[in-house]
């Protein structure tokens, strides 16, 4: 929604997001003016979309009359505005009938639009006073034949003459049904204050102040002009780089970071005719940065006091620079970019350098600063020497991301006698820089600088140096997209067993940790278990902490003797002594594995949560983010808080997870759209998955098949499932599949109708499935139902254990096959008292594609549900049950089909069809259903 300004490159948009506070005040506004006249001011810098909110409130008044004149940018006429709104009333009415609206014969108001007649001949002290007197005149007389809006636009180029017209209206208005409106940039209002201060003496006036968008506002307005979802991830780089100004949002380039012509020229607009000196100390400011320390600006200008706070007094005016207690800040940093892409190259160097050199002066940490500086003045030595202070003190922060970036730039400035300038050799920055992008999530890169590191290093380097970058570029490659486990078995063999040092049993600990996310838990546990012996025999606390995490997740998931919960709860304990983030997000990760593995989903939730939160406080948001958020949404699904796993969902796309990762999260966004009843969407996330570059396709294989085989149920097209499934029985193991128990279930679902072969190989696979606790158990038990055309005693067995595990979704399914069965066995009450805690169930969790089978399930067996209208009697004296028939009758289905379908006995179909056919007076059922059609029996 791009603000009103006076450029042809910019203009209204019709995407409208956001803003509902700022509606309802304008609305509450409008519905004073019914008692009385009311008045609201729209305040807000340029390109928050004061016009397009205007344009809104507007749209939505129905029959209401909208009078709009706006205040020109250069001057000219004056009462522009007033003359634009009584030139609106003229064509509306006509001049006649607006003449007959004002005092008098002859007008003032004819002097500035000649349309309305002769003006007096003589005006004098007195013509001023009767034209005041006129225009309220005219307001109110509107206002009486027809509720009236009057907005005035741009008030901050209002001329003295505008300003006291308008004061005085506001004043003096005294009968409803009139509202006025204006809109004004707060940062270009200076000249305003006398009208702001009468204003303000304005009874009841009401002023409506846009805030800047935030992130889900700039969502929703990037969905409004893509007529798609936004990748979570742009939205959050452009809601950063626009500072959430509608405006900026729509007319940025999202591709790179250049500032499009239109928007430059927005930015500098009136910079023009700011004092020469004003303009000079822009220019410094912009080379300084966003903020702007009013020492440094004082030092890099070199101007006294006085004379700069008087170049600075029409930059804060029109705020280009806001005053803070540091001295400025530039209102919007594409501000400060703008300034500073028009300086001369020359101009540019000067000013890096005399920022650097007053820099140095000041008090603080400014090691970022100056290295980018001295970069900027071209003086790569002093450069390098501040990026590495920068890169180490970044890191001491957890600003990953930034220190790497520092990093980056120490070995871009690296030269052969730049050893003597830090206290580090250029293959210990390459390993620098390759750890610290684990931490920032940078898989990609840290491959790629692993590799320069490798070569760095040489044939005569330690083993043990050459282990820990294989290492590190292992667990780089499995994050990126789950490759990675021959680096980390070269790794180990690096460091044979004979020689067990630490570096050996960091090693095998990372490839441990491979085994266990490929689902290889009796892989993973003799690695990890040599890793802890080395660990405590050597004393390595961090080796101790990595390597119960392993052995106690290899417990969770029975691949392990002994309990879990002691080896993770002493692996915390350890990473909060340590401060380590990294380790305390892994073992807030395997806490919440563990819980979901068990079923206890609520626990699995905060530990996730608590993950969540670590990771952000040490800045590990995208490298451990998106593996937690996978089993926070997962948890909160299953718990039915589908809001909140939204939020999560929304979250770790928006770090721009990698891709091993962003499959999972695409496959639960699919289920999140199911459970939402929008297979359409997950259908969607399911091709998105299927088309992603990069990643393991067997590492997100439980959770494709799942989505896959929902999707399937819910459009009732089980061929929609068939290459998945296909996939599955040609080319895994039973025993390899991550998280098989996933997606099982749901396969004995979509196979409900199929033949014995294509059910037998189905319950060979799930028979070979290893079971490992009470969710396992569970999933067994309602995929063996499922597969089997299991007896009412199988299906309750299944209730039962979902039902212990307090888990609505399988609770649900096991007792809508139970209902099936037993009423397949003639006990209609056991069906219906099924079918009863079914939607008890589904009640509480609101899954909208479980509530559809279940409520579909009772209107076949004439089950009343609670809160559900009663089935209603039949026409043509047709009873309920024989209006189920003709429907499929309609349908053309055969007695056999109708009887499947109503769970009732062939027998039984033939006897109502036969009672049904006189009722009609139809000879046939082709003409019983034409019948039907022709009378709407079928609507």
């Amino acid at each position: 929604m791009g603000g009103h300004n006076h450029l042809v490159s910019a203009p209204l948009s019709p995407v409208f997001a956001g803003r509902v506070r700022e509606l309802a005040e304008l609305r509450a506004a409008f519905a004073d003016s019914a008692e009385g006249p009311a008045f609201a001011l729209v305040a807000g810098e340029a390109g928050l979309g004061k016009t397009r909110l205007l344009a809104e409130f507007t749209a939505g008044l129905g029959d209401v009359r909208v009078l709009t004149g706006e205040c020109l940018e250069l001057g000219g006429l004056p009462y522009a505005p007033f003359v634009s709104v009584v030139r609106a009333a003229v064509r509306e009415l006509g001049a006649d009938a607006v003449a007959a609206m004002l005092p008098g014969t002859d007008h003032e108001l004819a002097r500035l639009l000649p349309v309305l007649g002769a003006p007096p001949e003589r005006s004098g002290a007195s013509g001023r006073a009767r034209l005041f007197e006129e225009v309220l005149a005219l307001f109110e007389a509107l206002a009486a034949r027809r509720p009236t809006v009057v907005v005035f636009e741009d008030l901050h180029w209002a001329d003295a003459s505008t300003v006291e017209l308008l004061l005085f209206v506001v004043r003096n208005l005294g009968a409803p049904g009139v509202l006025v409106v204006a809109t004004l940039r707060a940062e270009e209002s200076a000249h305003l204050a006398p009208l702001l201060a009468g204003l303000s003496r304005v009874a009841g006036i009401r002023r409506v102040e846009p805030a800047r968008f935030t992130v889900a506002e700039v969502a929703e307005q990037l969905a409004g002009i893509d007529g798609r979802a936004p990748d979570p991830a742009e939205v959050a780089r452009l809601h950063e780089r626009s500072e959430g100004i509608p405006l900026f949002v729509e007319t940025l380039d999202r591709s790179s970071r250049r500032i499009p012509a239109g928007v430059r020229e927005m930015l500098l607009s009136g910079l023009t005719d700011l004092p020469d000196r004003s303009r000079t100390v822009l220019r410094a400011a912009s080379v300084i940065g966003v903020a702007v320390p009013h020492t440094v600006l004082a030092d890099v200008t070199g101007l006294d006091e006085s004379t700069l706070d008087t170049a600075l007094r029409p930059l804060a005016d029109r705020a280009l620079l806001v005053p803070d207690e540091h001295g400025y800040r530039f209102r919007h940093a594409l501000i400060r970019s703008a300034v500073a892409d028009g300086l001369l190259p020359g101009e540019r160097v000067r000013l890096h350098a005399a920022c650097a050199r007053a820099l140095a002066e000041n008090p603080g940490d400014h090691s970022a600063a100056l290295a980018a500086h001295w970069h900027a003045a071209g003086d790569p030595a002093a450069a390098l020497v501040w990026a590495w202070r920068a890169a180490r003190s970044a890191g001491e922060t957890h600003a990953h991301a930034e220190q790497l970036r520092l990093l980056e730039r120490v070995l871009e400035l690296w030269r052969e006698d730049s050893p003597s300038l830090v206290d580090a050799s250029r293959s210990d920055v390459l390993a620098e820089a390759v750890a610290v992008c684990l931490r920032a999530g940078e898989f990609a890169r840290g491959i790629a600088l692993a590799g320069q590191a490798l070569a760095a290093l040489g044939p005569e380097a330690a083993p043990e140096a050459r282990a820990a970058l294989l290492s590190r570029r292992g667990r780089l490659k499995y994050r990126a997209d789950g490759h990675g486990r021959d680096d980390l078995l070269e790794a180990v063999r690096l460091l044979p067993a004979d020689r067990p040092g630490a570096a050996r049993g960091h090693a095998l600990a990372a490839l441990a940790g491979t085994h266990l996310s490929e689902g290889e838990p009796t892989a993973a546990f003799p690695p990890a278990a040599e890793a802890l012996h080395i660990g405590r025999a050597t004393g390595d606390t961090r080796l101790i902490a990595v390597s119960l995490l392993n052995t106690g997740i290899c417990a969770a998931l029975g691949a392990a003797p002994g309990p879990w919960a002691p080896a993770l709860a002493e692996a915390r304990a350890l990473a909060e002594t340590l401060g380590d983030g990294d380790l305390l997000t892994g073992a807030c990760f395997y806490e919440a594995r563990a819980h979901a593995e068990s079923g206890a989903f609520a626990l699995s939730a905060t530990a996730a949560a608590h993950g969540l939160e670590a990771a952000r406080r040490h800045g590990l948001d995208r490298s451990r983010g998106p593996m937690l958020a996978v089993f926070a949404v997962e948890a909160l699904i299953a718990l039915g808080d589908r809001d909140e796993a939204r939020r999560r969902l929304y979250d770790a796309f928006a770090v721009d997870p990698s891709p091993l990762y962003r499959g999972v999260l695409l496959a639960l966004r699919g289920l999140l759209d199911l459970a939402d009843g929008d297979p359409a969407a997950a259908s969607a996330a399911l091709a998105d998955l299927a088309a992603l570059d990069g990643g393991r396709p067997e590492v997100v294989l439980a959770r494709r098949v799942e989505l896959a085989c929902r999707i399937a149920v819910a459009t009732g097209d089980p061929d929609t499932a068939g290459p998945v499934l296909a996939e599955v029985l040609a080319t895994t193991d039973p025993a390899s599949v991550l998280r098989p128990w996933l997606f099982l279930p749901s396969v004995a679902r979509v196979l409900a109708e199929a033949g014995e072969s294509a059910r037998r190989p189905w319950r060979d696979y799930a028979e070979a499935t290893p079971v490992n606790g009470p969710l396992h158990e569970a999933a067994r038990a309602l995929t063996l139902a499922g597969l089997t055309g299991a007896e009412t005693a199988r299906w309750d067995a299944s209730a039962a254990l979902w039902r212990a595990l307090a888990l609505p979704h399988g609770l649900a399914e096991s007792l809508l096959g139970g209902a099936a069965a037993a009423a397949e066995e003639g006990d209609r009450d056991g069906a219906a008292q099924r079918i009863r805690e079914a939607a008890e169930a589904t009640a509480a969790f609101g899954d909208a594609e479980l509530d559809r089978r279940v409520t579909e399930l009772a209107a076949r067996m004439r089950v009343a549900l609670p809160g559900a209208p009663a089935p209603a009697t039949g026409s043509f004296g047709l009873t309920p049950r024989e209006q189920d028939v003709l429907a499929l009758v309609a349908e053309g289905r055969s007695n056999r089909q109708i009887a499947a379908e109503l769970f009732i006995s062939v027998n039984t179909v033939s006897v109502h069809v036969s009672r049904m056919l006189p009722k009609l007076g139809a000879g046939s059922r082709t003409e019983a259903a034409a019948v039907a059609r022709r009378v709407g029996l079928l609507g």
